[in-house]
């Protein structure tokens, strides 16, 4: 008797171990993440993508003490948006924050995302990707391609910029070549207005800018700071043809090996990052035109009716191809999902 009491004694504390060595691991799980992002390194209170990184490495590392490392590549040293989102597939990067647009190249359905004329501004475009539609459309691609969809958010509306002349009007744009994404959507977008589309990585824009080998190009307010667009263009026209968004990608072969514990971690610290960003965003853009203005860019604001010319100009070719290419049911659903968000407001 006093022998089956101590043997069950021993298979009790055998599995009490096990458990608590279980709950231990859980909790104390080493990881080493790697973040890439293609912004140059500047202070959080200049660049919104290095606020949300340093806040995302804060409270990871912290609310882990230390059992979770983050470590941040900016400036491109992990590659152009392309490269870092292969990267995050493959696995060789664990997380990468990036344009959607170059995703066009990797998951089709991405081209939805520069469709002109959509949105009304970077706060309704960000509630529709954080929505039941983004998120729906988040677990399609996330399937596809074998990365988990952190975050996705709007970073502004995208502005016109050169160094030849002023714009007002969509003819103005007549014989410019812009750079743009490497996507068939913003190809179309500048050839609907006259222009010349050149293709070219956002890493090596300045150079092409500096160099003349394009007029300009078209981008957010906050881009425009940050990525010193100001030192080789000249004019600005607030156009806001379409928003810019910006996903956070993780490799989802890293993501689902980690405990939940980290998980709940990660969860936080895109929220906390997207506080701290958001918050540099709405200041650059309150201040921002008034910045550019100090630096000697020419920035017209277009009335209500030449804006109009705008939207209408580069919408109605973009509009078609892109439903050419996927089809009616996507982009109704996009544009059925504003209309609710609209109706609530």
């Amino acid at each position: 008797m006093k022998k089956r009491v101590v043997i069950l004694t021993i298979i009790v504390l055998c599995i009490a171990t096990a458990v608590f060595a279980g709950a231990q691991s859980e909790k104390q799980q080493k990881v080493t993440l790697s973040y890439g992002y293609i912004s140059p390194e500047l202070t959080p209170e200049q660049n919104n993508v290095t606020a949300f990184a340093y806040e995302f490495k804060r409270h990871l590392e912290t609310a882990s003490n230390g059992e979770v490392t983050v470590d941040l590549y900016p400036g491109g040293q992990l590659g152009s948006f392309p490269e870092m989102i292969q990267g995050v597939m493959k696995g060789s990067i664990d997380i990468a924050l990036v344009n959607v647009i170059p995703l066009n190249n990797f998951y089709e359905e991405s081209m939805i995302f520069g469709l002109p004329g959509v949105f009304a501004d970077r706060n309704e475009c960000t509630a529709i990707l954080q929505g039941e539609w983004g998120q729906t459309f988040n677990e399609r691609m996330e399937k596809e391609l074998g990365v988990k969809v952190l975050f996705h958010y709007s970073s502004g509306m995208r502005h016109f910029t050169n160094s030849k002349r002023e714009l007002r009007v969509p003819e103005d744009a007549r014989g410019l070549t812009f750079r743009t994404m490497e996507s068939p959507v913003s190809i179309k977008m500048a050839e609907a207005i006259g222009a010349k589309a050149v293709p070219i990585a956002s890493s090596e824009m300045y150079i092409a800018m500096q160099n003349k080998v394009v007029d300009g190009q078209e981008n957010p307010i906050t881009s425009i700071i940050q990525d010193l667009t100001y030192e080789v263009q000249k004019y600005l026209v607030l156009d806001g043809h379409f928003s810019s968004s910006m996903i956070l990608l993780m490799n989802a072969k890293t993501y689902d090996n980690l405990s939940n514990d980290v998980k709940g971690m990660i969860a936080n610290g895109v929220q906390k990052g997207w506080s701290v960003g958001s918050k540099v965003i709405e200041r650059q853009e309150l201040e921002g035109i008034e910045f550019l203005q100090s630096k000697g860019m020419i920035v017209y604001e277009p009335t209500a009716t030449e804006l109009e010319r705008w939207h209408e100009a580069v919408a109605g070719p973009t509009h078609a191809y892109v439903r050419s290419q996927l089809g009616n049911e996507l982009v109704d659903g996009l544009l059925q999902a504003v209309d609710v968000y609209r109706s609530k407001k």
